[in-house]
């Protein structure tokens, strides 16, 4: 799905629900943005801004002028306060996170393999791409001064042609 944002005239690519409702996996993202004090991709002026998650992890690989690339990664997960052996995510979950930064010569071969990535469409556009599985969920966003784009890709059933 595309769309414009705001007044930068942005060309945004999120998936949709079948109802037409934005992903939930987006609804999720922006809260995890938020606490682990990220910025959302989508309001990025950046160059180029790319960012995976992986359950437990975030890689982000930017640039301001697409020469040269700096890179992060964020290392989370929950504290988890038990109440009653009751061991389900609350409110009063706190998230623990660490940052290590990227070599810029390593940012810069990784935004290499991205742009073979980013070809690639979002799973919901693959082709007998099967969902349901419990499983690692991949995300890849990426960011330019003229587009945001949010890709999923959630445990395969079956076979996929891409």
């Amino acid at each position: 799905m595309l769309n414009t944002f705001g007044q930068s005239n942005k060309l945004i690519s999120i998936p949709k629900n079948i109802n037409g409702d934005t992903s939930s996996w987006y609804k999720w993202q922006l809260k995890d943005d938020d606490e682990l004090k990220l910025l959302h991709l989508i309001l990025d002026t950046n160059a180029f801004h790319f960012r995976f998650w992986n359950d437990g992890q975030v890689i982000d690989i930017w640039s301001v002028d697409n020469k040269s690339f700096r890179g992060v990664i964020t290392n989370y997960t929950y504290k988890i306060e038990s109440n009653n052996n009751n061991k389900k995510r609350n409110k009063q979950d706190k998230i623990l996170s660490n940052q290590v930064q990227i070599d810029s010569s390593v940012a810069r071969q990784t935004y290499e393999l991205i742009k073979t990535i980013s070809l690639i469409p979002s799973d919901d556009s693959i082709k007998g791409w099967g969902q349901g599985e419990d499983g690692n969920t991949y995300i890849f966003e990426t960011s330019t001064t003229n587009s945001y784009s949010f890709k999923t890709y959630w445990t395969q059933i079956g076979r996929a042609h891409v």
